[in-house]
């Protein structure tokens, strides 16, 4: 996730793939987290290690309640995970850091470790999935954004940074709109009417947003904006991420559940994006110019 308003709400950089091969040319994989000193505790689908026993049970329990309405917005109810999700709660950002390797400017994510195949018989490739962040920016919001990535990435069988490229946005607008859900109502309400009307002001293309990658791409400040006595300035990031978001709470929201689900369903086979599109949404959409067009035609309303 961005880290220009975010730092500001909740957190900073966290993503659908905090660590990614390709910026730098040459693998890196994340730090193994040991989680030492934490205490534990496991729900039905998470495994919360935080400084202490109330803090973990309190982190599962809110976690099981992200993660059902996720599944429900999904229509992914049918689908087991395969092992309950770790979540490490760090004592601070000096912690967070020295134990995930994760940047300064980072306040949480979703750390996804390879694998590979852990017997010969296996013909999938496994991975460790886990979402790290530190008590300072803990918030439901966060964890709503990290849990919906967890699942996510693990129904569409990305294990590797590069798998997730094409569908960047859905991964991110999927996420970015559970977040949204966490927020207090009438908060909620407020934020999104203005962030809205920036999307609406300042929106890319249709083409530039399906490649646009918040991480390699060069940040443009476009503007600012007040929000809760402070001025904001807010980029090209921002403007990616808002519209990502609103694509998705479109998709769920006004065509229903089910078909979101065909669509991560057709996807997940990697059908090209225009082609799983038209499959989800027959007789509605053949393409993303023409979601774009009626999506669009939705936000001016």
């Amino acid at each position: 996730m961005r880290t220009s308003l975010l730092l500001t709400l909740f957190l900073a950089g966290c993503s659908g793939w905090e660590v990614d091969p390709s910026i730098s040319g040459s693998p890196v994989e994340p730090r193994s987290v040991s989680g030492t000193g934490l205490q534990s505790y496991e729900s039905l689908h998470f495994r919360a290690q935080a400084p202490t026993h109330v803090k973990a049970r309190q982190v599962s329990e809110i976690s099981e309640k992200i993660y059902s309405k996720i599944m429900f917005d999904a229509n992914l109810l049918s689908f087991k995970p395969r092992d309950n999700y770790p979540i490490t709660i760090f004592r601070d950002r000096f912690e967070y850091q020295d134990q995930t390797g994760m940047p300064a400017w980072s306040g949480g994510g979703t750390l996804t470790r390879p694998l590979g195949q852990v017997l010969p018989s296996e013909r999938d490739i496994r991975a460790l999935t886990s979402i790290v962040t530190f008590e300072e920016v803990l918030s439901p919001a966060l964890l709503a954004h990290e849990i919906s990535h967890l699942i996510f990435n693990e129904y569409m069988a990305f294990f590797r940074p590069g798998d997730s490229e094409s569908v960047r946005w859905l991964n991110e607008g999927f996420a970015t709109y559970q977040e949204m859900e966490a927020w207090p109502d009438a908060e909620r309400d407020s934020y999104l009417r203005l962030t809205r009307s920036l999307v609406l002001q300042n929106s890319m293309s249709m083409p530039r947003f399906l490649v646009f990658n918040p991480f390699r791409d060069p940040q443009s400040n476009i503007g600012s904006y007040n929000w809760r006595g402070q001025s904001l300035v807010f980029s090209n990031i921002d403007i990616w991420y808002w519209q990502a978001r609103e694509l998705a709470g479109f998709l769920i929201q006004s065509q229903g559940r089910y078909n979101f689900s065909l669509l991560l369903e057709a996807l997940k086979a990697r059908k090209p994006l225009n082609q799983a599109l038209a499959e989800a949404y027959p007789g509605k959409w053949r393409s993303m110019a023409e979601l774009e067009n009626e999506w669009l035609l939705a936000l001016k309303n």
